[in-house]
């Protein structure tokens, strides 16, 4: 039997936290907070991320940019629905990275996707996310169950903690998924396929509560995911959250992650916080702290990153975004600092 861990009773995460912490964060899920509304608000997915629906669509075109080059560059009655059954979408993320370590500069395409969705009928819909190397989701969406719930079934990323939207790094799986929204609250459960010969089905489930307060806007909710295979068996756990005041939005993630193999039990943590000040429409001032400690039992290996920049968006359909990255390196503290230059393109 392998060794018992402190942390045996906390289940930890695997395939999320490649997701939050492989690369910078490239989210947008700070409008969910500041706005007080739920992911499936302003996406077509529920647990959202991936294509917009004509209010995130709306939000996009007519809120995010500036208002003096929105009014001289918009486009009238502008939509993405090309009937009233098929509608489309984008997003395209390229990086402009200079590295002070050996002076330098790569161009790297972090996310392209192509969105369709068709609507077959008043309940039902078909949605099929294309991303670039291989990256698919496809699924159907039954819009059935009381208090605004749904059935998705068919290849998705499960919902967990804080859908961020550089979807370089995927985590696509075949299953079902159930999720309601009544009122502020939203919760969903899902069984998928997961992988690897005589290995179990994996589960993730997915809950949150919003509040208002004296003009303070609050979310809070946890995940859960089990992974097991013939190889390891993973538990994953998280806890996330966010406030908005005026204009002042800060959230974050935690999460934990176990793996138990023949080898013995390893116990990882990693966590996020962004901080973003809204300096006038269409510009926010960005700050943004990662670590992550793959195996806690071990000093050596932990790392952070800070990022501090800003997040412009000129016109419709264009973010920009200049970042300075800080990262350290347990124990020797080595820095691998960078600066990036992000243009985001969406529809």
């Amino acid at each position: 039997m392998p060794e018992e861990s402190p942390l045996k009773y906390v289940p930890l995460s695997l395939v999320f936290l490649t997701i939050l912490f492989a690369g910078p964060l490239d989210a947008l899920p700070r409008y969910a907070y500041r706005m007080l509304v739920s992911c499936q608000s302003c996406h077509v997915n529920p647990a959202g991320g991936g294509m917009r629906n004509i209010y995130g669509v709306t939000y996009g075109q007519e809120t995010l940019p500036m208002k003096a080059l929105r009014e001289e560059t918009g486009i009238d009655n502008f939509s993405t629905q090309l009937s009233e059954i098929i509608a489309v979408g984008a997003d395209m993320r390229t990086r402009v990275i200079y590295r002070e370590t050996d002076g330098n500069t790569s161009f790297i395409q972090t996310q392209g996707d192509l969105y369709v969705y068709a609507r077959l009928n008043r309940l039902l819909g078909v949605y099929l996310d294309k991303g670039m190397n291989g990256g698919t989701e496809v699924f159907g969406i039954f819009r059935v169950l009381p208090a605004k719930g749904y059935l998705k079934v068919g290849r998705f990323t499960p919902a967990y903690g804080i859908r961020l939207e550089d979807r370089n790094n995927r985590a696509e799986d075949t299953g079902f998924e159930v999720g309601v929204a009544p009122g502020n609250f939203t919760a969903s459960a899902g069984v998928f396929n997961g992988g690897g010969q005589n290995a179990g089905k994996v589960f993730a489930a997915r809950s949150d509560v919003r509040v208002e307060l004296a003009g303070v806007q609050a979310s809070v909710g946890g995940s859960y995911l089990h992974r097991p295979s013939d190889a390891f068996d993973v538990r994953s756990f998280g806890v996330f959250g966010g406030v908005d005041y005026s204009g002042v939005t800060v959230f974050g993630e935690v999460d934990f992650r176990r793996d138990e193999t023949e080898a013995g039990i390893r116990d990882g943590v990693g966590s996020f916080v962004e901080a973003d000040v809204l300096v006038t429409p269409g510009v926010d001032i960005k700050f943004v702290y990662e670590y992550r400690d793959p195996d806690v039992d071990i000093k050596s290996g932990s790392f952070s990153l800070y990022t501090i920049g800003l997040e412009w968006f000129p016109v419709a359909g264009l973010e920009v975004r200049p970042l300075y990255l800080i990262s350290t390196q347990e124990p020797d503290g080595g820095a691998g600092n960078e600066l990036h230059l992000l243009f985001h393109f969406y529809l």
